[in-house]
């Protein structure tokens, strides 16, 4: 199933703006990815990401990965590239990965 099936399947839509709209039955949620981020730094040291490699497990807890990518979406604000302009992120898989592609969407 394609990604926008799935989409129509499960009732979710985005708009340019990065704002997601979750529609279950007659209830519609509408959130973002800065308001995901927030929600998981407030889970302070719960894992959120475990990658296990040669050097033996890495752990970043939800309080650093929500903040690390807030701090990130921040920091390409300040340097003038917003929320439309597409940006391209070559990196090798690890967690810092996943905080700036996260960082990117916020």
């Amino acid at each position: 199933m394609a990604a926008a099936d799935l989409g129509r399947h499960y009732g979710v839509s985005c708009c340019p703006c990065g704002t997601y709209r979750v529609k279950r039955g007659n209830v519609s949620t509408v959130w973002t990815v800065t308001d995901l981020l927030r929600s998981i730094a407030l889970r302070g040291q719960h894992p959120a990401v475990i990658v296990s490699g040669a050097d033996g497990l890495t752990v970043r807890t939800s309080e650093a990965l929500g903040q690390g990518s807030l701090a990130f979406a921040r920091g390409l604000r300040q340097k003038g590239i917003g929320r439309a302009e597409p940006i391209a992120l070559w990196a090798p898989n690890s967690p810092d990965w996943i905080v700036v592609a996260l960082g990117v969407m916020a």
